[in-house]
């Protein structure tokens, strides 16, 4: 749209008007327009240079439009500036085109930052290539506008890599085969990145290479991530083998229930041996069941099995059952059980855990037939010495040789006693106790222990504690009373001397308390735990008593046979109590199944 200026006037050309739309409104439109050259061509004509503008206006009808404007000056032969000629062009659309090219360009430049994925092109014609920015921040390089040689890629790969990479690259080239490998790339400050290439090959007419298009994608993460992924499974891998291992050689009978409604059960070689196939992948525990009995003979109970305990939630410890093997012997099993919960709680299987203690129990039977031949043989001979002593210190006057024989006494009535125990705890461990139980008036006995106390002043230190209304019990009477002056005799020696004791009877519901309370220096807390264990003996300042420290176990077990229990509570250097409970039934009377 050529246009001349002379003595200040425009001339304009046909198209001048439909750019600007001078049908209505023309002066707006002109005013605009020429306030806009102005400023731009006052400088152009004082200096006689062209120059080139975009110029913004708006049409009569507000629709706004960008033009731009390119003009030279013609001067006259003084060099003065006497026309400006020039064009106007309206480039509102290609402008347009060009910003929405731009945010294209911007949005692609995000997408493949996050995507760690760059774009390249390579030119056949000058062996050149051009970068978008996410390829140099791939391979650690500032961007850059121009092209890129080939020296810069092949100083960017990784020297053990280069060659392969190049190879490939060929035979793109020359036999079109598909580019698609994974190489190392050296950043300049030394890391070490691992990348992606995909590249495809664009040919010409005649079939000549014309440019290679690629992408190039930064995958350093995804392969380590894969790599500690990897080596995650291989470690796991390894710990369940070695899991695996453990469980196939373990001296100890493994089973696994895996889920509870439909049980999936798998057990080592150990448990094959001891058990056998009584559980297979669908068990049938009323087949197990058959075979399988409390330590008494009886039956197990249905629920009652150690597997149906722990799928119910409960842990079973030290749980002890016999199964009937084929041959009709039995073999003695100690069984351990636990339910396989998740972090919530809920439970999806269980383990079960068998020992077979047939040789443990056949010495501990060896051990206690043992015991009770001792202490029977031992009985026979102690008691003649017993009874020799006892007719010795009626009849000897002499002073001196009754103390001896009055020592020998004591020692055989410590002998009966220690034979009394060895017998007690063979019954109570073989479970061969016998009680001779009958209605016992208890407060009577308890009277009659404390009379029949050799030693007076113990008997004088002694107070003596009952409720009202004690109703008749039905235990073994001379039991109960070896518990009661066990716990008080231990009161007399541990107890500090001269401080009184206090044997209290107490009715509570459901049951009769039997309590003995002494002062003394009490029980180390250390020792509490062991304290009913056998061959347990206590210590009295800095002496030991003599014993066989079997008197607490003893009772324990007498108490339990009645259907009791025992316990003791101790404060250090103020007082220790021992109590034991019995039961009564509803009809006021104690226990007597």
């Amino acid at each position: 749209m050529p246009g001349s200026r002379s003595s200040g006037g425009s001339f304009w050309s046909k198209e001048f008007n439909p750019a600007i739309s001078r049908s209505s409104g023309a002066t707006a439109a002109r005013s605009t327009s020429r306030i806009t050259r102005a400023r731009t061509s006052s400088p152009a004509l004082e200096t006689g240079r062209s120059f080139s503008v975009d110029i913004h206006i708006r049409r009569p009808n507000g629709e706004e439009r960008l033009l731009h404007q390119e003009a030279d000056i013609e001067c006259d032969a003084a060099g003065k500036a006497v026309r400006i000629v020039g064009t106007l062009q309206d480039v509102t659309e290609q402008r347009r085109a060009e910003q929405a090219l731009r945010r294209s360009r911007e949005s692609l430049s995000r997408a493949q930052a996050v995507a760690h994925v760059g774009h390249w092109e390579w030119d056949a014609a000058t062996g050149e290539s051009c970068w978008s920015e996410e390829v140099y921040r791939i391979f650690g390089l500032p961007p850059r506008a121009g092209p890129e040689p080939h020296q810069t890629l092949a100083g960017a790969l990784h020297p053990e890599d280069r060659m392969r990479v190049l190879l490939g690259f060929r035979s793109l080239l020359e036999k079109g085969e598909p580019f698609s490998c994974e190489h190392r790339v050296l950043r300049p400050d030394g890391e070490l990145r691992i990348v992606r290439v995909e590249a495809m090959l664009t040919r010409d007419e005649a079939g000549r290479p014309r440019n290679v298009l690629g992408v190039v994608q930064d995958i350093t993460d995804l392969r380590r991530a894969e790599h500690e992924r990897e080596a995650g499974r291989r470690a796991l891998a390894d710990e369940r083998r070695w899991l695996r291992a453990v469980i196939e050689s373990s001296p100890v009978g493994i089973q696994l229930w895996q889920d509870v409604a439909s049980p999936r059960i798998t057990q080592n070689r150990m448990a094959d041996l001891l058990i056998g196939n009584l559980v297979d992948a669908t068990p049938n525990l009323d087949a197990l069941r058959s075979v399988v009995t409390y330590p008494d003979g009886t039956p197990v109970e249905p629920g009652d099995l150690s597997i149906e305990r722990a799928l119910r939630g409960e842990v079973v410890i030290g749980r002890e059952l016999i199964r009937r093997l084929p041959d009709g012997t039995n073999m003695h099993t100690l069984v351990n059980a636990s339910p396989v919960r998740d972090e919530s709680g809920f439970i999806h299987g269980a383990v079960v855990l068998f020992s077979d203690i047939t040789a443990i129990k056949e010495l501990a039977r060896l051990r206690e037939e043992w015991t009770s031949i001792v202490a029977h043989d031992l009985r026979q001979p102690v008691t003649t010495i017993l009874a020799t002593a006892a007719h010795l210190v009626r009849f000897v006057v002499e002073p001196n040789i009754k103390c001896k024989v009055e020592r020998i006494r004591a020692s055989a009535e410590r002998l009966i006693r220690m034979t009394d125990d060895l017998s007690d705890l063979s019954r109570l461990d073989t479970h061969k106790l016998e009680l001779v139980r009958a209605p016992t008036n208890l407060p009577a006995l308890l009277r009659q222990i404390v009379e029949d106390m050799a030693d007076n002043e113990a008997r004088a230190r002694v107070w003596l504690s009952i409720d009202r209304d004690t109703p008749l019990v039905h235990i073994d009477a001379a039991r109960i009373q070896q518990v009661v002056e066990n716990l008080v005799s231990n009161a007399v020696k541990y107890g500090k001397p001269g401080t009184p004791i206090a044997l209290r009877l107490q009715i509570v519901p459901g049951e009769i308390v039997l309590g003995v309370c002494n002062e003394g220096a009490g029980i180390d807390p250390e020792l509490m735990p062991r304290l009913f264990s056998r061959f347990q003996r206590g210590i009295a300042g800095a002496t030991r008593m003599k014993g066989l420290g079997l008197g607490l176990y003893i009772c324990r077990g007498l108490v339990e046979a009645h259907g009791g229990r025992m316990r003791v509570e101790s404060e250090p250097g103020k007082t220790t109590t021992f109590s034991f409970t019995l039961p009564i039934d509803d009809d006021g009377s104690s226990d007597h199944d």
